[in-house]
């Protein structure tokens, strides 16, 4: 499927990506016109979406970064997890040309796709591997489906068909390796879309939320994917390290969150 409205998928993404980062709520409020128009009920992100192209391009950073700006400096330090296929690494590059940018994509074939968009971008670091709770090798679950829904996670039963993933193998580095092999001595913002593996990522070494101000990332309500992060984990843990969440983007079964330090507020 190709048209919607007298509108191709590539002239969505042509438009969406026309929008500016000041002006970005404008994006959030195409989005919404469109699917009102369509009248689609999504049940989360991209995945089960009867028009899944709408939400190619509209990604996690494209609907919550204006929420954190103001609390981030210029030379912004990012943690990236899920980089895909690029669209939200530019934005941040677009946002913060002075910060640095720290990026994983475990996908090979879109690991060479970001690569290709960031190599004239000097404050980009992109790493082939998952980041994970432990370092080593990992099966990783990649959808044919929809491959921005892979995961370290295997599909649960009910959700096989959905998915249609194959396995494949991949290096992986733990949140705590990869902080002290790269001197991170604080974050700015961590943008989090895994798939899942959110709270093992974040419980297997807490110390960073204690140096972190932000965190956006892509929390569900149920276990679409076996042993997957589940809202009411991210919260407690969250809350326990003196985030409050000041913004959600979505609907109830998943959605996207920006947690915000209570300290800045």
């Amino acid at each position: 499927m190709s048209t919607i409205f007298s509108y191709t998928r590539m002239e969505v993404e042509s438009r969406i990506q026309e929008f500016r980062l000041a002006k970005i709520s404008k994006v959030v409020t195409f989005r919404s016109i469109l699917l009102k128009i369509i009248g689609v009920q999504m049940k989360f992100s991209g995945l089960f979406c009867i028009f899944p192209f709408l939400c190619l391009n509209i990604q996690l950073s494209a609907v919550s970064l204006c929420h954190v700006n103001k609390y981030l400096p210029k030379d912004a330090i990012i943690l990236e997890a899920g980089a895909y296929d690029g669209h939200d690494t530019l934005n941040f590059v677009a946002s913060f040309p002075q910060g640095m940018i720290y990026s994983f994509e475990p996908i090979p074939s879109y690991f060479d796709l970001v690569s290709n968009k960031i190599k004239d971008h000097k404050n980009v670091r992109l790493f082939n591997c998952a980041l994970s709770s432990y370092t080593g090798q990992a099966t990783f679950y990649f959808s044919r489906t929809n491959p921005g829904a892979s995961s370290l996670l295997p599909a649960n039963k009910d959700y096989k068909s959905h998915y249609n993933d194959v396995e494949m193998t991949t290096p992986c580095i733990s949140l705590e390796d990869w902080v002290c092999r790269y001197n991170i001595d604080h974050l700015d913002l961590m943008w989090l879309d895994m798939e899942g593996v959110e709270y093992h990522v974040l419980s297997s070494y807490p110390q960073i939320l204690e140096k972190t101000s932000c965190i956006i990332l892509e929390v569900n309500y149920e276990e679409f994917r076996e042993n997957m992060s589940l809202g009411d984990q991210i919260q407690e843990l969250l809350t326990q390290y003196g985030f409050v969440c000041t913004h959600i983007e979505g609907g109830k079964l998943q959605n996207d969150q920006v947690w915000v330090k209570k300290s800045l507020l």
